[in-house]
């Protein structure tokens, strides 16, 4: 039996947050992880908002949730809430029950940026501050909470290749629109909730 964990380790560091696999047991009591059966797939940068919601999708493939991994202030200190180079501010779409050469996990073949360069193909969706919670509903539909900034609090609908604003926008408030991706234009949250 196995169990997928995301956990952040102390301070802003490049490989903070970790996406692990693990062995558990149920003999002798209640059910026990196996801290040494631990297998890295994935790791991201901490130090602030970090995401790290996982939920298995109805097609079976692992979402992950990361944030943009900074402190409040300035807003998207990496300026990462629009580059999709790296793994940050997105939701991740994996597959664990297979391997790519050289990874613990597989890239489906059906995400949306597979093969664009200087994208991370694990990417489904991007453009959040951080992605605190994800659920998939009766229907399979995505919903993701993510924190605003100063005036908004979100509700997305996650569609495939989504960009959801941060940080060209909060919400409906501007606050770097010169920086957003020309990967996909910017959805607006489903509601928002003021400060």
């Amino acid at each position: 039996s196995q169990v997928f964990l995301a956990y952040t380790r102390a301070g802003d560091q490049e490989a903070g947050t970790r996406l692990s696999r693990f062995k558990f047991t149920l003999k002798n009591g209640p059910p026990r992880i196996l801290p040494n059966t631990e297998e890295l797939l994935l790791t991201w940068r901490s130090g602030g908002h970090n995401g790290a919601n996982l939920q298995f999708g109805p097609d079976g493939m692992l979402y992950v949730s990361t944030g943009d991994a900074t402190a409040p202030n300035p807003p998207d200190g990496l300026n990462t809430g629009q580059d999709n180079s790296d793994l940050l501010a997105a939701v991740l779409r994996i597959d664990v029950n297979h391997a790519d050469k050289g990874k613990a996990y597989r890239v489906p073949s059906d995400n949306p940026y597979v093969g664009r360069k200087n994208v991370r193909p694990e990417i489904w969706a991007f453009g959040f501050r951080n992605p605190w919670k994800m659920s998939f509903d009766s229907r399979g539909r995505l919903w993701l909470g993510d924190v605003g900034w100063e005036l908004w609090e979100m509700i997305h609908l996650i569609e495939k290749g989504g960009n959801y604003g941060w940080s060209a926008m909060e919400a409906s408030n501007p606050i770097r629109p010169e920086s957003a991706s020309q990967l996909a234009p910017i959805s607006p949250p489903v509601a928002a909730h003021r400060h």
